[in-house]
């Protein structure tokens, strides 16, 4: 890891560097702990369309440091975030249609009925 990174000039104490990669480093660890985590409930996650086949396998995960090393983590992240968007715009279309058709179908039934009332109560008072 230390490979990768090229050496800087600074006026810090070394003993600071260090304790600011330590937290640093510990931060990044728990983070991905808890993406395991979340991860692991979305492999339990049982998808009764089959639309998503989710299924994480953490072979490459525990073994790498970073997620970046990780292509089928990652790949399947971007299905999910894409299947999210997907199923966001369907579930918005369909409301859209579903409140197209009340307007379309059942209003002007529902305004026939209010005019018929509307006649009636004007007839009814003279």
């Amino acid at each position: 890891m230390f490979e990768d990174v090229s050496a800087k000039m600074s006026d810090e104490y070394l003993c600071v560097l260090i304790e600011n990669y330590t937290k640093s480093n510990t931060e990044y660890e728990s983070k991905k702990v808890n993406l395991k985590t979340k991860l692991d409930r979305l492999n339990s996650l049982k998808n009764s369309q089959n639309e998503i086949e989710i299924n994480f396998k953490f072979d490459a995960f525990n073994e790498s440091f970073f997620i970046s090393k990780t292509p089928n983590i990652l790949s399947m992240l971007d299905d999910i975030f894409e299947f999210k968007n997907k199923k966001l715009e369907m579930v918005k279309s369909s409301g859209h249609n579903r409140f197209r058709s009340f307007v379309n179908s059942e209003m002007p039934t529902k305004m026939s009925i209010f005019n018929d009332g509307e006649d009636k109560f004007i007839s009814s008072s003279y």
